[in-house]
């Protein structure tokens, strides 16, 4: 993703204790990472990170979207990774996704880490095992498809979709996506 390389200030939403932050940081020595997750994992990942190279450029923000706080502003990158399941199940992920647009500069990236629902036989049962789980928990699935992702992005302002399925590579089907905010 050739825009990459030009993003400075990322959101790393719902990102734990920052593994892909410190990833792309690493990448990226320009990329500051502004963390959002629950109080408890922002606590843990300021502990568990805090001696590791490029800590002094990542922010850990203690955030739950049940409360509708907002997460920011100003991104250049916003990155989301196995978290937008509930959204697209409860029809809400086009509104989330607005508010990600009102987050992001003009022009800004998205980028979207997600199981989709593409079965093979190598990863049928691992893909099963994970939405037994995701199930007996409550939720209705830990699957989001590719045309549910771009529908949504769509319907808020973004285009310019880039895709990858790996498959080989994880024990289930992940999408990688990516899309450019188009619209203002």
């Amino acid at each position: 993703i050739p825009e990459f390389k030009t993003c400075e200030k990322m959101c790393d939403f719902a990102g734990s204790i920052g593994y892909f932050s410190f990833a792309l940081m690493e990448e990226n020595l320009k990329l500051r990472s502004h963390v959002y997750d629950l109080p408890e994992v922002c606590a843990l990942g300021r502990e568990i990170k805090e001696k590791e190279e490029h800590y002094n450029r990542i922010t850990f923000n203690d955030f739950d979207i049940t409360l509708n706080e907002t997460f920011g502003n100003g991104y250049d990158l916003f990155f989301s990774s196995h978290f937008l399941y509930e959204f697209n199940a409860k029809g809400t992920l086009t509104e989330f996704f607005k508010k990600v647009n009102k987050s992001m500069k003009p022009g800004g990236l998205f980028v979207s880490n997600h199981i989709t629902p593409v079965e093979t036989g190598k990863n049928s049962l691992a893909l099963s095992i994970t939405e037994l789980m995701t199930r007996s928990l409550g939720y209705p699935t830990h699957q989001l498809s590719e045309e549910d992702l771009k529908a949504a992005l769509s319907n808020s302002g973004f285009g310019n979709f880039r895709t990858q399925l790996l498959e080989k590579e994880t024990p289930y089907p992940v999408l990688l996506l990516s899309a450019i905010k188009t619209v203002f």
